[in-house]
Order: C-alpha cells, then structure tokens, then sequence
C-alpha cells in the first residue's frame, strides 16, 4: 500500500481534472468555440478517461472507493 502522501496527490490530481472537465463542459456551450466543438469533446471524453485512470491507480495503491460511490450493479 503506496503512503497517504502518495495518494494525497492522485486524489487531488484528479479534483484539479474535475473541475478542468467541468470548465471545458462549459466552453462546450459558448458560440465562440463551435468551431473547435469536435476536439473540446475529444478533450473532454480523455479528460474523463484520465480522471478515470488515476482512480484505477488509486485503487492499486490501496485507496478504498467510498460507500457512496459504489456500484449498485
């Protein structure tokens, strides 16, 4: 199991993706960035996909999911 101060880091590397994503959601809507609509999806979906990746590392290391975000499934 990696140290806290280890995981400390990916966790807040992927809060700093998180709200990246959720500002290129928001440029997604602006007229402005039509043009550039294509590639700020692709920014967006590989945005999540990194986030998603760090939080597969996590769970490597040792980190726990909390209760509240576990699948149902």
């Amino acid at each position: 199991m990696a140290d806290t101060a280890e995981m400390t880091m990916l966790h807040d590397i992927r809060k700093e993706i998180d709200a990246t994503i959720k500002t290129v959601g928001k440029m997604k809507a602006f007229p402005e960035y039509l043009s550039a609509g294509r590639e700020l999806s692709l920014s967006y979906t590989h945005l999540q996909e990194a986030k998603m990746w760090l939080g597969q590392a996590l769970g490597m290391l040792g980190s726990k999911l909390p209760p509240e975000f576990a699948d149902e499934a």
